[in-house]
């Protein structure tokens, strides 16, 4: 704590205009082409199942079953600040009002060709300390990048300057996917791209598709924030946070702010194993930090008729969208190259033979690279098989031990 001088200064780098004043809760819908989201200003996603603005497939006719309207319910940003007494938590999800963020202007949208966007003014927490913008992005140009919306989510300092607080921040997700029986969802897992996502259960309408076809899930893709270096071009793990009930999630918001603060921090921090054949899941990215302003990158993703390998494939193309649209300025970001170079997931497809695996070739070209000048990688994010957002000989170590002394798997790619 002998920093909290810096912290302080960190989260005035971007303190709000002094008492933002409030606005009434207004709704806007942003669209791909084939699938719509409804948002609203208060950071509340889905306008609790207002249906055909769902991130479902109905209202552009690309779904068989025209009653397979909601897959995401209600969703948005959470923060809790922790200051060593206190917790103060803050969620958009089902626009509660004890818990939920002050709306400080109306929805705004922007547009650049491939994509159009909508952006929440900034949102205020219970006790005007944080403060949040969410930005969502919509891909029109088709095929696998019609399945997805990403969002930017810049937390801030606000008005109020709070002591030294720990913060653990992210996104709650209500997904309630088309099932035979309602809101009965099932939670999967794909490990080797550390993914968890929902599937629908039971059959569909006379002559459609079955329910389990569909799937939906909300993943991590990075983020940047100042953690004293400054650093804006940090990269989290791919993948998504913990899967729990929903009704559990709502018993902590019956409580007061600091009661279900605490709950709420306790049951993030406890690992969360993924359940299997639950009711009504919520799913939870997660970042936690001492500074601010920090901004995370994540996308939402449905499907209504596909399988794991169209989930891998629309997770990947997310990523490489978010890499290309988003954050080009940072050169090791790992976008898709590593993935779609994988048969696995994992690191060390050096070469990028998309047929070879990982074998002799991709030691040799390490050893290029590093000391040969072979010149540039062509996936950094396959070479660095430690994670340090570097690649060197510790690298080459490791591949070496995959390759001909332990045979242990190497790493995920991000």
């Amino acid at each position: 704590m002998k920093h909290s001088s810096m912290y302080v200064g960190l989260a005035l780098t971007l303190v709000l205009p002094a008492m933002l004043s409030a606005q009434g809760v207004v709704w806007d819908t942003i669209s791909t082409g084939c699938i719509r989201l409804v948002v609203g200003n208060n950071g509340e996603m889905g306008h609790n199942g207002i249906g055909r603005a769902n991130m479902d497939y109905v209202a552009f006719g690309g779904d068989c079953d025209t009653t397979a309207t909601v897959y995401l319910r209600s969703g948005g940003p959470f923060v809790i600040r922790y200051d060593g007494s206190t917790y103060i938590y803050s969620s958009a999800l089902r626009g509660n009002a004890a818990h939920g963020f002050t709306a400080t202007a109306l929805m705004s949208r922007f547009s650049s060709p491939g994509y159009s966007g909508l952006s929440t003014g900034v949102l205020l927490n219970k006790d005007s300390t944080i403060g949040v913008q969410v930005s969502y992005y919509a891909p029109t140009a088709g095929g696998d990048v019609c399945k997805f919306i990403i969002q930017k989510t810049v937390f801030t300092g606000g008005p109020v300057v709070p002591p030294y607080s720990w913060y653990i921040f992210g996104q709650f997700v209500d997904w309630d996917i088309p099932s035979q029986v309602p809101s009965f969802n099932t939670a999967e897992a794909l490990p080797a791209r550390r993914l968890n996502y929902l599937q629908g259960t039971g059959l569909s309408s006379s002559g459609c598709p079955p329910h389990t076809r569909r799937i939906a899930a909300g993943i991590n893709l990075s983020y940047r924030g100042t953690w004293g270096y400054n650093d804006s071009c940090l990269v989290s793990g791919v993948g998504n946070g913990p899967v729990f009930r929903a009704d559990s999630l709502a018993s902590y918001e019956a409580l007061s702010n600091s009661d279900a603060g605490k709950a709420v921090w306790t049951r993030l921090n406890s690992g969360l194993p993924l359940p299997a054949g639950q009711l009504d899941l919520v799913g939870s990215s997660l970042f936690s930090s001492y500074h601010l302003p920090v901004t995370a990158y994540s996308a939402l993703i449905t499907i209504n008729d596909g399988d794991t390998a169209e989930l891998r494939a629309v997770a990947d193309a997310a990523r490489k969208w978010h890499a290309d649209h988003l954050r080009p300025g940072c050169p090791n970001l790992v976008s898709a190259c590593c993935l779609e170079n994988s048969n696995d997931g994992r690191t060390g497809n050096v070469d990028c033979d998309p047929y070879g695996g990982v074998d002799i070739s991709d030691l040799s070209r390490m050893i290029d690279y590093l000391f040969l000048e072979g010149g540039p990688l062509c996936c950094v994010g396959a070479a660095d098989l430690i994670w340090d957002d570097n690649v060197d000989i510790a690298d080459l170590t490791d591949l070496i031990d995959y390759l001909y002394i332990r045979f242990s798997p190497t790493a995920p790619c991000r």
